[in-house]
């Protein structure tokens, strides 16, 4: 079936629910990999999101380079994006 308006999750790949989604992930478990946004929450270009977090809802993220291994077993150096607690 290929008509998208029939797929019960036809909304939530807008990039308010894809903020959302990576957003409730960074608070609840401290950081995303970049790996773990596409293959996991459903995010193919987290980085733009990041940004929006960053520039829409002011929050005060980073991110490290790590190393991380796909569902396929590839590994690659990806960012690990978390926020950054703030001084004061």
């Amino acid at each position: 079936m290929n008509d998208l308006t029939k797929s019960p999750v036809r909304n939530s790949n807008t990039a308010q629910a894809q903020r959302q989604r990576l957003k409730k992930q960074i608070r609840e478990h401290g950081s995303c990999t970049t790996i773990y946004a596409r293959e996991v929450l459903h995010i193919q270009s987290p980085a733009p999101r990041i940004m929006e977090l960053k520039n829409i809802e002011n929050m005060n993220i980073d991110k490290i380079m790590v190393l991380d291994v796909t569902a396929q077993g590839t590994w690659h150096k990806v960012a690990n994006y978390f926020v950054v607690a703030n001084d004061e």
